[in-house]
């Protein structure tokens, strides 16, 4: 019998059986993956009367959720928000609207994190501020290069604050249509003020470029303008994150205008290895591969987080295809994703995967998975590391 926590009246929680609503949940994704509407209907109605007594609050918000369908009505709105805008030529979204999910935070440098907290804590104690005459932070630069977590990074914030995120779509916000650019921006910052959520505006440069770029357009200086105006007077129930891979093409009273600015490095040893047990989590149960990301991590200087979760996601694709060892397929991975070495980075994973296998792997398998000739093998292993002295 599977058990979850519900309250009693007195605030203390108690174990109560879940398995006559949960065996629903697979048939409730089945549905929806297939784009089965009257199935994913007639399934919620089952687990929304099947959850009340142990959940009365979310059966609830499934039962109003279910009563905007049928009314015709776009459910977003049992989440507090209007059907997105759309461009008025293409009919296209101009935005994707997610509902909050439970996020992990972000693995990041305590300098980050502490950034994050911060900001985060003026929302949950803006009650505070405000009564102090102090306006509450809502605003979030995030910088950083590819893959380092900066998405991630706005999905959490949305998540710890309970908050819908509205995510901009650039390619179909930016029109080639004189004036439509400004337009759409504005009508898409209107929707973000309807109601308390966050905002994330990813390839911000693209919509922040300098006023003073020469090669640029007269249209996108005034959407720049708008960005400005906006940001100065956006509600202290809502939250404004920018993201970006090019901070220097950023107008510079940009930066003025944002309450918080973090540059995002890309993740420190300590970090790849935290990110790699994340992404691993229950696949590494049984085996002892400590070791081996301890030794992954320190071979690894240089990825992003992205590339680092994707390392670890081709290791247990390889071991499971191969039937092989998760250890040995997260080495034969990693020279791929470093792409171009040096020699001398050739020779720290020859030399490491020596000593975390010792003779178990052959000098073949080791020029095969570093892709070199088995005499630079040899080479490497006699050498001692002294090629990069």
């Amino acid at each position: 019998m599977v058990f979850d926590r519900a309250p009693t009246r007195g605030g203390a929680e108690r174990a109560v059986p879940n398995d006559d609503f949960v065996s629903l949940i697979p048939r409730l994704i089945r549905a929806a993956l297939a784009g089965d509407i009257r199935r994913v209907e007639a399934v919620a109605t089952q687990l929304s009367r099947r959850m009340r007594p142990a959940y009365p609050r979310v059966a609830q918000s499934v039962a109003d959720t279910l009563a905007q369908q049928w009314a015709g009505a776009n459910p977003l709105r049992t989440a507090g928000l209007l059907e997105p805008p759309v461009d008025e030529d293409s009919r296209l979204s101009l935005v994707a609207v997610e509902e909050p999910a439970l996020e992990l935070a972000p693995v990041l440098s305590d300098r980050e994190i502490g950034t994050i907290s911060r900001f985060l804590q003026h929302w949950k104690e803006r009650d505070s501020l405000i009564s102090s005459g102090i306006r509450p932070a809502t605003s979030l630069l995030l910088e950083g290069d590819p893959g380092v977590g900066k998405t991630y990074t706005g999905r959490f914030i949305a998540s710890e604050l309970e908050l819908p995120l509205i995510l901009l779509d650039v390619s179909t916000a930016l029109s080639s249509y004189l004036g439509k650019s400004g337009h759409n921006l504005r009508t898409v910052l209107d929707y973000a003020r309807s109601s308390p959520s966050v905002l994330f505006l990813d390839e911000f440069d693209a919509i922040a470029k300098r006023r003073d770029d020469p090669s640029d357009i007269g249209e996108l200086k005034r959407v720049v303008s708008v960005l400005l105006r906006e940001l100065e007077s956006w509600p202290d129930y809502g939250i404004i994150v920018a993201a970006t891979n090019h901070p220097e093409l950023l107008d510079k009273a940009i930066f003025r205008r944002f309450d918080y600015v973090l540059e995002i490095h890309r993740p420190a040893r300590a970090a790849r290895e935290a990110l790699l047990r994340r992404r691993l989590g229950e696949f590494v149960d049984g085996e002892d591969v400590s070791e081996t990301l301890e030794v992954i991590a320190g071979l690894s200087d240089g990825l992003s987080a992205a590339d680092v979760c994707k390392l670890a996601d081709r290791a247990m694709r390889r071991a499971v295809l191969d039937s092989a060892e998760l250890a040995k397929c997260l080495f034969e991975e990693l020279p791929g994703m470093l792409g171009e070495q040096t020699s001398a980075t050739r020779g720290r994973i020859v030399r490491a995967v020596r000593s975390t296998f010792g003779d178990k792997v052959s000098i073949r398998e080791i020029a095969n998975w570093v892709g070199v000739s088995p005499s630079t093998v040899h080479h490497h292993l006699h050498s001692g590391g002294r090629e990069g002295e």
